[in-house]
């Protein structure tokens, strides 16, 4: 047998759902390497080496495919925070802590991926359906906190105001999670995770102390 045809390789047509899946994956990468304004049709293509027209039969527009990029991106990293929040069989407290190892592990504190979100970022200023996307996910992502901030307050006896502590753990996470991805060597991330902890745990030790109901003898 020729070594050429040894050397053949196989190759598998993808089917539709897969060939959106590069080219989304191909959107985020250019995101990520070129910026937003730097990210074209030709930038995108040439990415996964496929013609112009099989991007248009997918996509109206290359600003389409942009926001189902989008839409994937934070639907995954929903769907992660989801897995260990929602967990109602686990402890809050192993929830969050969970959650924390999560927003710092190393498949989202990657290049690549931090890219991406900056880029986001930049188009959210300027693009009114950017922003709602990241909104919602915002959303999303504070009620998930907010249920297991719920669920810890309770068994430590205190009340807090879940949505405010949601509000500020959230906005401490995105600023580690920014630092690492920026400058890896500025902390390590078992430090991120441990900054996040220490503060929670601060803020929901100054709860005010859940009152017992009094009993029936003392209320007569």
């Amino acid at each position: 047998m020729p070594s050429h045809a040894r050397r053949r390789r196989k190759f598998r047509r993808l089917d539709s759902d897969e060939r959106r899946q590069t080219l989304i994956k191909a959107a985020l990468s250019c995101l990520s390497r070129f910026g937003p304004h730097g990210t074209g049709v030709r930038e995108i293509c040439h990415h996964v080496d496929v013609s112009p027209g099989l991007l248009s039969h997918y996509f109206d527009t290359k600003e389409a495919l942009i926001l189902e990029a989008l839409r994937t991106l934070t639907r995954d990293f929903h769907d992660k925070m989801q897995g260990v929040l929602a967990d109602t069989d686990v402890a809050a407290e192993q929830r969050l802590q969970s959650a924390f190892e999560t927003y710092f592990s190393g498949r989202v504190t990657d290049a690549e991926r931090a890219g991406a979100y900056l880029a986001f970022w930049t188009l959210a200023r300027t693009d009114p359906a950017v922003r709602r996307i990241q909104r919602s996910a915002y959303r999303k992502q504070q009620q998930l906190f907010q249920s297991a901030l719920k669920a810890l307050a309770e068994k430590r006896g205190v009340r807090i105001d879940e949505r405010k502590v949601a509000i500020g753990l959230v906005s401490l996470l995105d600023g580690l999670w920014l630092e690492i991805c920026l400058d890896p060597a500025a902390f390590s991330r078992a430090t991120a995770v441990s900054v996040s902890w220490e503060w929670l745990d601060a803020v929901v030790r100054r709860g005010r102390r859940r009152r017992g109901r009094k009993s029936a003898a003392s209320r007569g």
